[in-house]
């Protein structure tokens, strides 16, 4: 079974920039860009509202998990 690999919240902000509200890259290439699975890229994109308020209000960019 493969490793877990967890983004930072810098992380997911750049995904979510890389994706551009869908004019960017595809979920897919995302999730080939990331090593990460289309569930956890579909997830991040719509919980992003959430990801850049807590980017905004300078929550820890290094946490792993939430």
């Amino acid at each position: 079974m493969a490793s877990r690999h967890e983004l930072t919240l810098q992380e997911k902000i750049q995904l979510i920039y890389d994706n551009k509200d869908g004019n960017g890259l595809s979920q897919g290439r995302l999730a080939e860009k990331y090593n990460i699975s289309l569930g956890s890229v579909s997830n991040i994109v719509k919980r992003k509202t959430e990801y850049l308020n807590d980017y905004e209000t300078n929550q820890n960019q290094n946490v792993k998990r939430k």
